[in-house]
């Protein structure tokens, strides 16, 4: 059984800086402390939650047959700039004595292609399941929200090779599997959602998120066949009467019968008008990927009717590429139901890389004729201490944090209500009163009673201690006071529902812990 008091715990009452729930409820509880903008030390309490999410990540990725490694977070700049991601705004540069170039890696993709790339020759040595658990860093523009946007956090990344593309797909529903799997152990509502693959590139992807009023992203989904995207992948059917031909020597007969959006090249000598049904807004990544982000928005029109590309959205007559933006309350691309929307945090993400990072640095092995090939790869992140507070996001009240069992720091705190120092043999009964409880009760199994169960034996007021197991989101509260010396009751008190039993059968402990997740 721990002790509060060896905890290297305080709490506080206020958190003026805050800028979430969650950033304000960590800071509150002593769970975190920042050292600087976006930087924390995580404390002992916290530490705890994040070592259970590790167990967790660690027992359904190891069903997958997924290896643990540890890779270096001081990374050289050779293979990034092979792959052209050197110049990126957002990593950590720096150099040694001698000039050489490195950065505190954000992502580890050039560096475990490099390390497989020395070991794997083989289809035989396939296929091959590599992750690891440890410290990323990104020099974020504006840090954010406490965990949710910070520019040092800890994260999971695995990364997968494969012989070919068939096995590498099977590996990406196998892996995507553990990914619910972690997310339901977790014990809160999440979503998988259709996503772009963003700077990580690759030809499929997928988010995974927690469902969160407080969430930076919009996710639609289909309550009718179960599709679901994120907003900036997800797709719709719109019925629109605006008929073509869409070209420039047509533009004003359908001008007013549509939303045009003007961008002009970087080398502005050309251009771009895409055309959608009319009130409905451009989704600015589908055309990234169309075009480059060299093209900017301009609201002038060209006084010219050459070195214009017009692109017509897909929803309208001859269109072929989608652009609109999809929005609550569209038509589902899938079946005939209806979109809706929800605001969510993303946790994770899925990437088919295929040989995109492969075939510019050079892994390769000999397939089974004998030849050379590419080696297909995966990977997949999960921002662990970023779901910590996505947690605490989607699950509190206004009091505090409400932890699910399986990631608690402790699963049942037990508030002995001393009295003052002076009463010194009342103490030491309530004290005694407690080590019986703990000992006779079949609530918890011998490894919880060691390493689950906290006794709050603080000098502070019963109340106080109260406040801040509330705060602090104990799934169970064991309350050992008056009752007990009188009538041997304890009171047991149920973070998640609210409730308090007052009972003397401590059978009803264990029946009240099974219920409740």
């Amino acid at each position: 059984m721990q002790r509060c008091s060896n905890l290297f715990i305080k709490t506080i009452r206020e958190a003026p800086n805050a800028q979430s729930v969650s950033h304000e409820l960590l800071l509150k509880s002593g769970f975190i402390k920042q050292s600087y903008s976006g930087v924390y030390t995580l404390m002992p309490y916290a530490v705890r939650v994040i070592e259970k999410l590790e167990k967790i990540i660690d027992q359904e990725l190891q069903s997958k047959q997924g290896l643990k490694i540890q890779m270096p977070c001081v990374l050289s700049s050779v293979e990034w700039k092979r792959t052209g991601r050197w110049q990126s705004p957002e990593t950590f540069k720096l150099k040694d004595r001698k000039g050489s170039e490195f950065l505190l890696g954000p992502t580890h993709e050039e560096e475990v292609t490099s390390l497989v790339r020395g070991i794997v020759n083989n289809w035989r040595q396939l296929p091959l399941r590599l992750y690891q658990i440890g410290k990323k860093y990104r020099d974020e523009l504006r840090p954010r929200s406490g965990l949710l946007r910070a520019r040092e956090f800890l994260m999971m990344d695995m990364y997968t090779f494969d012989k070919s593309e068939k096995d590498a797909l099977e590996t990406y529903d196998q892996i995507s599997e553990a990914y619910c799997n972690i997310l339901k152990r977790v014990g809160v509502p999440f979503a998988v959602a259709e996503a772009d693959t963003g700077s990580i590139g690759g030809t499929r992807s997928h988010e995974y998120h927690i469902v969160s009023d407080a969430g930076e992203d919009d996710v639609l989904s289909c309550g009718s066949c179960g599709y679901c995207a994120n907003v900036e992948k997800a797709q719709t059917k719109i019925q629109s009467s605006t008929n073509g031909p869409f070209t420039i020597d047509t533009l004003d007969a359908w001008k007013d019968k549509t939303s045009l959006y003007w961008f002009q090249h970087q080398d502005l000598t050309r251009y771009v008008v895409c055309v959608l049904p009319l009130g409905r807004q451009l989704n600015q990544v589908a055309f990234e990927k169309q075009f480059s982000a060299e093209y900017k928005p301009i609201k002038q029109v060209p006084d010219l009717k050459s070195d214009i590309q017009v692109c017509v959205d897909s929803n309208l007559p001859t269109g072929i590429v989608p652009l609109v933006l999809a929005s609550d309350g569209d038509s589902c691309p899938s079946c005939t139901g209806t979109l809706s929307s929800k605001k969510a945090i993303e946790v994770g993400h899925t990437f088919y890389l295929g040989t995109k990072y492969s075939s510019v640095l050079g892994a390769k092995f000999r397939d089974t004729t004998n030849h050379q090939s590419d080696l297909v790869m995966g990977c997949f992140g999960i921002g662990v201490s970023r779901l910590m507070a996505a947690v605490i996001e989607a699950s509190h009240d206004s009091r505090g944090m409400i932890w699910p069992q399986s990631i608690a720091p402790f699963k049942v705190a037990i508030v002995p209500a001393f009295k003052n120092q002076c009463d010194r043999d009342y103490n030491r009964q309530i004290e005694e009163g407690t080590q019986e409880i703990i000992k006779q009760s079949a609530f918890l199994s011998e490894q919880e009673r060691n390493g689950d169960l906290v006794f709050d034996d603080r000098d502070e007021s019963t109340g106080y201690k109260l406040k801040d197991a509330d705060l602090i989101g104990y799934p169970f509260v064991i309350v050992v006071g008056q009752s007990w010396l009188k009538e041997r009751k304890v009171e047991l008190k149920i973070r998640k529902t609210g409730q308090t039993l007052l009972t003397s059968d401590l059978n009803e402990l264990e029946k009240q812990f099974s219920q409740i997740q």
